[in-house]
């Protein structure tokens, strides 16, 4: 059995230089500007409500835009055909769209599929200059299922060559575009891929728009994409890159442009308000979410279905796609990528392109998360791109199996899965649900409550995500079992190996025996929260040695209290902030302004160029608030007056003051009021050991702003 062990820090968070090929110079990040600390809310409010001002005075100065992204004429009926499961071929004739031609394989559904196929002008539209449709809007009605193999769709058209051209989804409820698989291309016909149908156009672009052009789409890593390296999974155990990267992009689009809330550590720990950011395996709703939608796009399959239907796979062509779907939407998309592993065997993996600048495409590698200096860069002189190393999986690149990557293409999301199946996977993590029909845990965690004294039969229960024990509790399981819990899984599958960390520290395996338990056994408790974490993986193969390889299926936590914990004295203080309502507030305002005074050529780039500019820089604030907990008397064993000592925004020395009780699951709610500016803080968490305590705050701004700025809070007990 191979020992499962954390990834190191250091390959967590900065890989070794010879993880990475070439070693390209880091990309400036874009300029933030921080926000503010408890130790100055107060005066953090009093400047946000001067932003409020103006920016209220700026929104009601600036008028609202047009929503209709695109106005389009009367659809004509193209033609209407029906195609039998052993596939066939929809051929226009006639109208503006003859000579257009859907090529269906055999098995792309599984019985008779209905096609029909309209057209409407495209009057006018609110994209920028590079975006030139020379068709019209082609919709196509099929029932809207994607197909298990891709389709060809070949469409007439008129270009020089100077221009390039491709294929385009257009969302009419959202007004988006999307870009679609460009199979070839030439002067007289383009050639797209497309495993659904909706709304379609061809757009084309000259090629020099294209070169050298420079496009930030707003993402960024370390803010947009997850927190975790792709180690893979039990459902995914090759890796799951593509997943991870389609994930993030989704949510990117669908989430972080509208909340503000990014996206890299939201989940860590499941989203518990106890962070545990350079320990990954604890943060499972995420990572299982990465390999269901690995799992559900059928990547393996799907990926290579579609790459082998591209004719022209120039490096060119892909970058001129890549580059032209990145400028017209603004937004990351989807770059697959292909090399041979040093056994010669093909090896396909997936990143994230959000930025182009100097020929350098810009990308998220789920292998080396938050790190904003990976890119694969064209090179003008060979016409193709650099070789770029990575890895199908981290392990790979663990192991001294790295993998140099050296064909490109831009595969869309959308033509793997459907977005709406994404976002019904985001709802799952969200409950907790997620993956629940894949993965093989489906064993319970039970303790040791009862010994019978006579029989020496145990009475096992099943534990609950919080605990509260004292000595006494555990001493009357068992003498030898004072200030211990006894832990064991049941109903485990065969291959289930069961790992224990106390917080973030590796103790022990368990494997599992025949009649489906893996034993634990004893577990020491000390004094307050005792964090108990169950890591459960399954084998999935074995390494080139023989040795068995587990891979990750589920992390659960089990807070366990024991004995109880006195609060009195002084903490100190750190604040994260991360979001919040003001900062949305803010980004809208200023890109309209940037777009108002045309410092950009769509209110698009504008929003991007403004959550550039208008964000929060990452990492805890070191405040000098003090915070002092004192017994206020009552009946309550563990009521404490909470009285923090903090300076305003001119220096002067403040107080606030509540009351709070440590509840009996280690939980707390502080809530301080600051009658000079109308504002309230509010601060709940948990006890997370004797000396530490932390979760969440939410600041209200007037009494009327609620989530003006959200983070984190950290209390640490002084000395």
């Amino acid at each position: 059995m191979k020992k499962k062990t954390q990834p190191p820090q250091t390959a967590q968070y900065a890989p070794p230089p010879g993880y990475g090929y070439p070693a390209p110079p880091s990309a400036p990040r874009p300029p933030q500007k921080k926000g503010g600390c408890f130790g100055c809310f107060t005066g953090f409010v009093v400047a946000g409500a001067a932003v409020l001002l103006v920016a209220a005075l700026a929104l009601w100065w600036i008028s609202g835009r047009d929503s209709a992204n695109m106005t389009l004429g009367k659809a004509s009926a193209a033609v209407t055909q029906t195609v039998p499961s052993s596939g066939g071929t929809v051929s226009i004739t006639q109208g503006s769209m003859a000579g257009m031609k859907i090529e269906v394989p055999d098995g792309a559904y599984p019985e008779a599929t209905k096609f029909k196929v309209s057209a409407s002008e495209i009057k006018q539209s609110v994209f920028d200059d590079n975006f030139n449709p020379i068709t019209p809007l082609i919709s196509v009605e099929n029932g809207g299922e994607m197909s298990s193999v891709p389709m060809k769709v070949t469409i007439p058209i008129s270009i020089s060559d100077d221009e390039f051209a491709m294929g385009f989804y257009y969302d009419r409820k959202s007004g988006e575009l999307s870009g679609m698989p460009l199979v070839s291309l030439n002067n007289n016909q383009i050639t797209v891929e497309a495993t659904h149908f909706s709304d379609f156009l061809i757009s084309k672009v000259m090629k020099n728009e294209l070169n050298d052009i420079v496009i930030r789409t707003g993402y960024y890593p370390g803010r947009d994409d997850f927190q975790f390296i792709n180690y893979g999974s039990s459902i995914e155990p090759e890796g799951h890159c593509a997943g991870q990267a389609m994930a993030s992009i989704w949510y990117y689009n669908e989430k972080g442009l509208t909340s503000g809330k990014r996206l890299f550590g939201k989940f860590d720990n499941n989203g518990s308000q106890v962070k545990t950011p350079k320990f990954q395996w604890d943060d499972a709703f995420a990572y299982r979410f990465a390999s269901v939608i690995q799992n559900k796009s059928d990547w393996d399959n799907r990926w290579l279905n579609l790459v082998l239907n591209i004719e022209d796979k120039s490096s060119r062509m892909t970058y001129y796609a890549l580059a032209y779907s990145m400028s017209t939407t603004n937004r990351p998309q989807l770059m697959s990528i292909k090399g041979t592993d040093r056994n010669g065997n093909p090896a396909g993996h997936a990143v994230v392109a959000y930025r182009i600048e100097a020929n350098r495409i810009y990308v998220a590698d789920p292998n080396y998360p938050g790190k904003s200096d990976r890119y694969v860069e064209f090179n003008t002189f060979t016409s193709g791109f650099n070789p770029y190393s990575s890895g199908a999986n981290a392990r790979d690149i663990a192991t001294g199996n790295p993998i140099v990557f050296t064909t490109f293409y831009y595969v869309p999301v959308g033509a793997l899965i459907k977005w709406e199946t994404i976002g019904r996977e985001y709802q799952k993590v969200l409950t907790g649900e997620i993956g629940n029909d894949l993965f093989p845990d489906k064993c319970d965690i039970e303790w040791l409550s009862k010994i019978d004294e006579k029989t020496g039969e145990e009475t096992w229960e099943k534990c609950t995500d919080e605990m509260t024990l004292s000595y006494d509790r555990t001493a009357a399981v068992s003498k030898t079992l004072a200030g211990k819990i006894k832990i064991r899984l049941t109903n485990c599958n065969d291959k289930q190996v069961t790992y224990l960390y106390l917080g973030t520290t590796y103790k022990k395996t368990a494997k599992t025996d025949s009649s489906g338990i893996a034993e634990i056994g004893a577990v020491s408790l000390k004094k307050g929260v005792n964090d108990l974490g169950i890591c459960i993986d399954h084998i999935t193969g074995r390494d080139v040695n023989g040795n068995e390889i587990d891979s990750f299926s589920n992390f659960k936590r089990i807070k366990i209290i024991y004995d109880n914990t006195d609060l009195t004295g002084d903490w100190t203080v750190k604040i994260e902030p991360t979001s919040g309502s003001l900062l949305t507030f803010m980004e809208e305002v200023v890109a309209q302004l940037i777009y108002r005074f045309k410092l950009t050529d769509s209110i698009d780039q504008a929003r991007t160029e403004a959550k550039n500019n208008v964000a929060i820089e990452p990492g805890a604030v070191t405040s000098d608030a003090v915070f002092n907990f004192k017994k206020d008397g009552g009946s309550k064993t563990n009521s404490y007056v909470v009285t923090v000592k903090y300076k305003d925004d001119k220096g002067k020395p403040m107080t606030a003051t509540c009351n709070t009780v440590l509840k009996q699951d280690g939980s707390l709610k502080m809530s301080f009021w600051d009658s000079k500016t109308a504002s309230r803080i509010v601060l709940e968490g948990f006890l997370l050991e004797d000396n530490t305590l932390g979760g969440k705050f939410d600041l209200k701004v007037f009494g009327m702003l609620n989530g003006a700025l959200e983070g984190t809070w950290k209390l640490t007990r002084k000395p």
